[in-house]
This record gives structure tokens, C-alpha cells and sequence, in this order.
């Protein structure tokens, strides 16, 4: 019992309960750790919305959104580097998420 308890605790604290949806924050911190390109991390973000699995009732939505996919046209372009497009998305998460 002792060993159960001690692997979801485990599993808590490294996020990797299996759950059935995930709050955007989570979501795309967690994309972001996975893919070190923003184009590539912002697809992710992106699969996880449209899956239906990311919750949040949240009506700024739309303008995270938006950014993030402002930023990935961006970096495809080559008008801004990865580190800026990760920096101004975790900025827009904040802002329009409250997270």
C-alpha cells in the first residue's frame, strides 16, 4: 500500500496523472518543455485545444490564442527567434489567462 501511495504521489508531483483533460496552462507549459521548437511546441498547444481535452471557460481565450498563432507565423517567417515567441506566449498566457 505504502508503494502505491508513494507512485501517485509521484506522479502528482511530476504532472503525469493520467486525467482525462488539462487546463491550458498546464497544457502548453508542458508542450513547451516537450519541443524545443515554438512552431512545433505551439502544434502541440495547439492539438491539445482542438482535441477537446484542454479546459477553461476562460473569455480571453481567443486572444491567447490569436497571439500564439501570430507568434508561429512569425518565427516561420523569420521575424523573431524561438526564445523571443516562447517569451511573449508565457507573457500572453499570464496576461490573458491569469495563469
Amino acid at each position: 500500500m505504502r508503494l502505491v501511495l508513494l507512485g501517485v504521489a509521484a506522479m502528482l508531483l511530476s504532472g503525469c496523472l493520467p486525467v482525462g483533460q488539462d487546463h491550458l496552462a498546464g497544457a502548453a507549459r508542458t508542450c513547451m518543455v516537450e519541443n524545443a521548437r515554438f512552431v512545433d511546441a505551439w502544434a502541440c498547444i495547439r492539438a491539445r485545444y482542438a482535441s477537446g481535452r484542454v479546459v477553461g471557460a476562460n473569455p480571453r481565450l481567443a486572444g491567447f490564442l490569436a497571439e500564439g498563432d501570430t507568434l508561429a507565423s512569425e518565427v516561420q517567417a523569420g521575424r523573431i527567434y524561438d526564445v523571443d515567441a516562447r517569451a511573449k506566449l508565457s507573457a500572453s498566457l499570464v496576461r490573458e489567462m491569469g495563469e
